[in-house]
């Protein structure tokens, strides 16, 4: 019978040498596809890592600095008012110096946390700049609403926090405009911060907000 022929089993020889030729090609095929998205996903957390506070999770400065000047320039094209808000913890020194370093650093996480509850669009985040300082921006958001948003922000992070049940208290500096080719992006920065040197010395615990001189 012909399967039992010298050209049976060359036949035989060279469908599995196809089959193992098609088999090593796909293997192969395979392995480069999930090399590939390992790699994707690595790069995604590099990526991560590189705008994120290790500690808190909030945005950090490099963050900061590149999503604000891409939704000024948007804000200038489009004349959308855009808002910052810049607050730290009042006596933030006293929490770290009766619960200690590691139950501040918790402390600064649940801010962080209860600041996100209220931002719910993508284009709002919160960076953190340094120590307790925190920086909230709102895009296409009038001086009206980020003064609600800033006193929701402020009512969620005063709450109790912890089993010791932590009472942290912060002032805010908030800074609305609506940016033309004149305008210079640091001015936000520079008007919260006065706003915010207002409310820490007008007693602490404040949302003051900049009013434009008419």
């Amino acid at each position: 019978p012909f399967y039992s022929t010298v050209y049976a089993y060359m036949l035989y020889a060279i469908v599995i040498g196809i089959i193992g030729y098609l088999f090593i090609g796909f293997w192969k095929s395979f392995v480069i596809k999930e090399k590939n998205i390992a790699l994707q996903k690595m790069n995604l957390q590099l990526e991560k890592l590189s705008v994120v506070d290790p500690l808190t999770n909030a945005y950090n400065r490099r963050h900061l600095d590149k999503s604000f000047t891409d939704l000024f320039n948007i804000s200038v094209r489009s004349s959308l008012s855009l808002s910052l808000i810049l607050f730290d913890l009042d006596d933030f020194k006293l929490v770290n110096d009766h619960y200690g370093h590691i139950k501040g650093d918790e402390v600064l996480k649940v801010v962080v946390e209860r600041a996100n509850t209220v931002l719910k669009r993508k284009t709002d985040f919160i960076s953190r700049i340094g120590g307790d300082e925190f920086v909230v921006v709102l895009h296409d958001t009038n001086k009206d609403a980020a003064f609600v948003l800033a006193n929701k922000i402020k009512q969620q992070i005063e709450k109790p926090i912890g089993k010791e049940e932590i009472i942290v208290q912060i002032s805010c500096g908030l800074v609305t405009l609506t940016p033309d080719a004149s305008t210079n992006q640091n001015e936000f920065f520079e008007l919260a911060d006065i706003e915010l040197y207002k409310a820490k010395s007008s007693g602490k615990g404040l949302v003051c907000m900049y009013q434009k001189e008419v």
